[in-house]
């Protein structure tokens, strides 16, 4: 179904920095000082979904450095006498913590042992043991390719799986996944919060529900099982805690003396700690039902919002807040519209995107069409993915069909005006999803969808795109089911 959901991606700065802290969250807190409590990490029998891990342990008396070692698990009583160490380290003994991002692989039993070293070695410590899960069945195989520096990090983003499937990964640079939770249904939207959780939403063709949870997969915080509260698309943190998503709206409609079903979404601000709608904002309050994109509005049903008898009018697909302006932003893709709201008084500020019947956009005709993922930039540009379904008011095909990232900078104070500073095409026409990232290094990830398989560009640098998934799914043009990276041989439970 054309255009329901995008995919978003999320550079990791830090290889694991920011992982670390989530998984604190799973097995305790920090160390504070030598006379604070002892956390083991990762916890006694875990097990991870991730090989990017954190270790901890308790504080070693007269220690000058720490040497852990990490072996595949026999399972024996000593499983470190005939192994050869997958991690061998030395750890200053400022901190008896350490990160390891390689040496580790899903699929394994672990065992480990620290012990302390001040000229000469200590006695090693207790071992301790954990595991790595599998890979689900039905992750791709990323294919990379590289032609310029990068920006270091992880990737992290969802995968549409069909049947409704939930999978989201992050992945290094050569595209090998490090990370990777298997929700029961479809993710809509990923973000990694400042807290080190994950933040993401439910989006069958009917709408669901916003989770935050842990990287571990712990469900820290739900939004409301509401058949009235159906969200979709994005979901989005507030300054204040709570969340900002899209909320499908259903209303009649009298159009030349019929009365219709249309399809629109309120923005909902939820509060985090009791779920309650404090602040909407609804586009058949604000929008005039003279606009309207006239290919999907047809007939019923076409579009994707899945509301049998019902027609998709906005088909709002991003939701953002900027604390500065004091404003919210929504992407309406089936008006080709981006619309900025004072937050204080829910008044539309402007209306950028393509002319319509009704007068009421601003300006930025033709700037862009059918978008999605709209991104405030620090110089006050706005970063979006420009899928073109409509480019020059013409309804595209795959053959005519071009899509682009694009910046776009604005004139006047507020806004009377815009244009296009930088651009990016993408190699193949994506008119159902996409998304456009600025890097903290100046570059732009760029999610790149075409019928049947993603990619995910970096203009100038390289692509990150899946191969092909195991067992054989739509994901990729090419089938490759009998494929399988995890395979090194070692003892697999």
């Amino acid at each position: 179904m054309t255009g329901r959901c995008r995919l978003r991606c999320v550079l990791l700065q830090s290889r694991y920095a920011a992982i670390a802290r989530a998984w604190l969250l799973v097995g305790g807190a920090w160390l504070i000082g030598n006379n604070a409590q002892a956390v083991l990490l990762p916890p006694e029998g875990i097990l991870l979904n991730r090989i990017h891990v954190q270790f901890e342990w308790t504080p070693v008396g007269g220690a000058v450095d720490y040497q852990l070692q990490v072996v595949e698990d026999d399972q024996s009583a000593d499983p470190f006498a005939s192994a050869t160490p997958v991690v061998d380290v030395t750890v200053d003994a400022t901190g008896p913590r350490t990160s390891i991002t390689s040496g580790l692989q899903f699929g394994f039993d672990y065992a480990w042992r620290v012990r302390g070293i001040d000229g000469a070695p200590f006695a090693w410590g207790p071992t301790s043991r954990f595991a790595t899960d599998d890979l689900p069945a039905t992750m791709p195989i990323f294919s990379v390719t590289i032609s310029g520096a990068m920006e270091p990090g992880l990737t992290m983003f969802n995968i549409f799986i069909p049947g409704d499937l939930g999978l989201a990964v992050a992945v290094d640079a050569l595209g090998a996944p490090v990370w990777f939770i298997e929700p029961p249904e479809r993710i809509g939207d990923l973000r990694l919060l400042a807290n080190g959780r994950v933040l993401y939403l439910f989006s069958g063709g009917g709408g669901g529900r916003a989770f935050e949870a842990t990287l571990g997969g712990q469900i820290a915080w739900a939004s409301p099982d509401d058949a009235d509260l159906r969200l979709h698309h994005d979901v989005f943190p507030m300054p204040s805690g709570n969340y900002l998503s899209l909320a499908y709206e259903l209303q009649d409609v009298l159009v030349e003396s019929e009365l219709q079903s249309w399809v629109g979404s309120r923005i909902v601000e939820l509060d985090r700690t009791d779920n309650q709608v404090v602040w909407e904002w609804n586009p058949f309050d604000h929008y005039s039902t003279l606009d309207f994109d006239p290919t999907t509005m047809e007939n019923p049903g076409v579009g994707g919002a899945n509301f049998p008898g019902a027609y998709d009018w906005t088909h709002q697909n991003a939701v953002i807040y900027d604390a500065g302006e004091n404003s919210v932003y929504t992407s309406t893709r089936q008006l080709s519209r981006v619309t900025r709201i004072d937050y204080a008084t829910g008044d539309i500020v402007y209306n950028m995107g393509f002319a319509m019947p009704s007068g009421e956009t601003d300006f930025g005709d033709n700037l862009f069409s059918f978008q999605h993922a709209p991104e405030l930039q620090a110089n006050g540009n706005m970063l979006l993915f420009d899928n073109g379904n409509r480019r020059d008011h013409i309804d595209q095909t795959a053959e005519t069909g071009i899509s682009k990232a694009v910046e776009v900078a604005f004139n006047g104070t507020p806004p009377t005006g815009a244009s296009i500073v930088w651009e990016w095409t993408v190699p193949d026409y994506a008119p159902a999803f996409g998304d456009a990232c600025r890097l903290p290094g100046g570059t732009t990830l760029v999610t790149s969808v075409p019928t049947g398989r993603s990619t995910r560009w970096m203009p100038g640098n390289g692509s990150l795109a899946p191969r092909a998934a195991r067992p054989a799914q739509n994901l990729s043009r090419r089938a490759d089911s009998g494929a399988d990276h995890r395979r090194f041989g070692g003892h697999r439970r």
